[in-house]
């Protein structure tokens, strides 16, 4: 199907107002002064092969490397046949998609008609994570966090 110009700038103004309400969304609610009075966050869509659709104005750009890893790092760790509805992953890893254990990314599958179509990530910071006990400052390399429905 061959879309026009006037087509393809539709459906990228929808993707760009879609990651920038999420990261509003986020700066709105947030309890972290990092998150809500300087912006350290990002929100970005990702496809199913983990490539990059849009990404938020809202935010810092050096979340946007943070966002790819992750994405990948959970394709590659869960694999896409394992990835369902209502399913939220979690890490703080800085190996594996934050860059530093301050900030985690929560990667969240999307879904059509019940096929896997692609991803949501958030990458932020949250100072507090760990305050005063090292042992919660360990990276968390892959959670599965499930949703009551």
């Amino acid at each position: 199907m061959k879309h026009s110009n006037v087509a393809y700038q539709v459906m990228w103004n929808r993707l760009i107002s879609v990651v920038e309400e999420q990261a509003q969304a986020l700066v709105r609610t947030a309890f972290s002064t990092s998150v809500r009075e300087a912006g350290d966050l990002s929100a970005g869509v990702y496809d199913v092969k983990g490539q990059m659709l849009a990404q938020a104005v809202t935010g810092t750009p050096g979340h946007v490397n943070a966002m790819a890893d992750a994405v990948a790092h959970f394709i590659r760790r869960i694999g896409t046949d394992n990835i369902f509805e209502g399913d939220i992953y979690i890490t703080n890893d800085p190996w594996e998609g934050t860059g530093h254990l301050h900030d985690i990314t929560m990667v969240t599958p999307s879904f059509y008609k019940k096929e896997l179509i692609g991803f949501l990530p958030v990458p932020l910071i949250l100072l507090i994570l760990g305050e005063g006990d090292l042992e919660l400052m360990r990276p968390v390399s892959m959670k599965r966090v499930y949703t009551c429905q």
